[in-house]
């Protein structure tokens, strides 16, 4: 028999105890795979999501890490306004190709109610770079700005709250759900197709008609007479204080309830001028301006620590797993006395037999790594309908480079040697003449 029948035998012949330190290898390689899966599926994800916003306006105390989760991945609360002015005045920057306009303050069901105008759909574009007008479903359209009451639906918001054109919805006061319903009716007029990206979880309205809803429209100055009952102000990231008074180009493009803005989403003509605008608007007083690619880079150096972290406890894990080949083998040539002193009786040398036992140590290193390979890809799939509810980002739950695999499986052979170097070693010395016989 050759080294390798050998060494498969003598395997199976221990077969709780190859399965036991070959999961204990699966385990610290699943922990591996999972965290480089999601990691660069995150990256790819998060980088995809912000395609197309190249700086985000928002209030002067509004953090830029904060207003980056809050435009594009409807989490988050600003803390502040910005006045309407501000985006009039983003939209005459000739660096800008668009500049949207954002307010929040409700949810529907769980899932951020977005005021803003039609031109959104123009400026950002899906996971694969198709502009969302394009990824409208058969049967619906996008509102128009002057549409009233009237709604865009993301796909994961459509399908888990069961909105379709032509139903009607009220939303709920505050970014949390728990908040008081609103008694203003939306009629859902489009569902968008899934893109990929976060506003898959968001319900889009028209800005007007958020600020047509009680609460949302402009405070009074102190002193001035009271022409409604304002049960409750807007809280929570929602409006709640500032406006000047409406021009003519503002009555034209929002009208004259519109007196505050959440955010403005703004998209250059060239994505060479994002730092130069962004700095140029930090030094007004009235806003604050954020790049999105910047913020997400930060945010993973951020959680880089915690990736190592992962990283380490994986690498334990593979630790203990050597610890535990080695034991298992040493004990099993404890056992095989006998056995390999007749295979050196009949020619084996002792070569061989050192060979036989440090190729099971690779074997169930091998056995192990294929499981934990599995068994990483099997978390990343079970893990990514919960990103996607929770966050909106969509993470791939495909193959990751071969680069990774080949690392993987140099790293297990190098495991497996050093595993059962030991173990091989003891093998080399059995005396054969005093194993001949019986072994108590």
């Amino acid at each position: 028999m050759n080294v390798l029948s050998l060494a498969w035998k003598g395997l199976r012949q221990r077969r709780l105890a190859t399965a036991l330190t070959a999961f204990s290898t699966a385990l610290g390689v699943g922990l591996v795979v999972a965290v480089g899966a999601v990691r660069s599926g995150a990256r790819t994800a998060f980088d995809d999501a912000a395609r197309g916003y190249d700086v985000v306006l928002s209030g002067p105390k509004t953090t830029a890490l904060s207003a980056t989760m809050n435009a594009l991945f409807h989490v988050d609360k600003p803390v502040d306004t910005m006045p309407v002015e501000a985006w009039l005045d983003a939209r005459k920057d000739p660096r800008v190709l668009h500049a949207v306009p954002i307010a929040v303050g409700d949810v529907y069901r769980g899932f951020r109610v977005v005021g803003t105008r039609a031109d959104l759909f123009d400026a950002i574009p899906d996971a694969d770079g198709r502009p969302l007008r394009e990824r409208v479903a058969p049967g619906g359209r996008l509102f128009a700005d002057d549409g009233g009451f009237e709604a865009v639906v993301g796909a994961y918001a459509a399908a888990r709250t069961g909105l379709a054109v032509g139903a009607s919805f009220t939303v709920t006061h505050g970014l949390e759900d728990g908040g008081h319903a609103h008694d203003e009716q939306w009629k859902v007029v489009g569902v968008l197709e899934p893109t990929g990206t976060p506003n898959d979880r968001a319900v889009f309205i028209t800005l007007s008609s958020f600020f047509h809803v009680k609460g949302h429209d402009r405070p009074k100055a102190p002193g001035a007479p009271d022409d409604h009952d304002h049960d409750h102000d807007h809280d929570e990231g929602g409006m709640h204080e500032g406006g000047a008074a409406p021009d003519d180009e503002r009555a034209r493009l929002l009208g004259d309830e519109v007196w505050a803005l959440s955010t403005v989403v703004v998209r250059l003509k060239s994505p060479a001028f994002r730092f130069q605008f962004a700095g140029d608007w930090n030094r007004r007083r009235d806003c604050s301006a954020a790049v999105p690619s910047q913020e997400i880079r930060r945010l993973f150096e951020i959680v880089q620590g915690v990736d190592g972290l992962l990283r380490a406890v994986g690498a334990t894990v593979l630790l203990v797993a050597v610890l535990s080949v080695l034991a298992s083998l040493w004990n099993a040539v404890q056992g095989r006395r006998r056995e390999i002193a007749l295979l050196r009786a009949l020619g084996a040398r002792r070569a061989h037999v050192f060979a036989v036992v440090v190729l099971e140590a690779v074997l169930v290193c091998a056995l192990g790594g294929v499981a934990g390979v599995a068994f990483g890809h099997v978390g990343v799939a079970a893990a990514a309908p919960w990103l996607l509810a929770e966050v909106g980002i969509r993470i791939a739950t495909g193959f990751l480079p071969a680069a990774v695999y080949g690392g993987i499986a140099g790293g297990l052979l190098l495991l497996g040697l050093v595993a059962g170097a030991l173990p091989a070693w003891r093998a080399y010395r059995v005396p054969v003449a005093r194993h001949l016989h019986p072994v108590d």
